[in-house]
């Protein structure tokens, strides 16, 4: 909900957002509406993965500004 919130608002559609949760299964997955979010992560999380993620969302960000 917190997505659709930030998305809502003209300056914040294009806003990219990262999700992390415990929550991995599928059905925690879909109830989270992951396509909402540039990216989803679960724990364990990886560190440079993260930093990866957070550097192409930023990335893409500047992109379309």
């Amino acid at each position: 909900e917190a997505a659709k919130i930030l998305h809502a608002s003209d300056e914040n559609r294009t806003t990219p957002i990262i999700a992390i949760s415990a929550a991995a299964l599928k059905a925690d997955l879909a109830r989270a509406g992951k396509d909402q979010f540039h990216a989803y992560l679960t724990k364990p999380i990886d560190v440079a993965g993260t930093f990866r993620i957070i550097r192409e969302a930023l990335q893409g960000e500047n992109k379309d500004a």
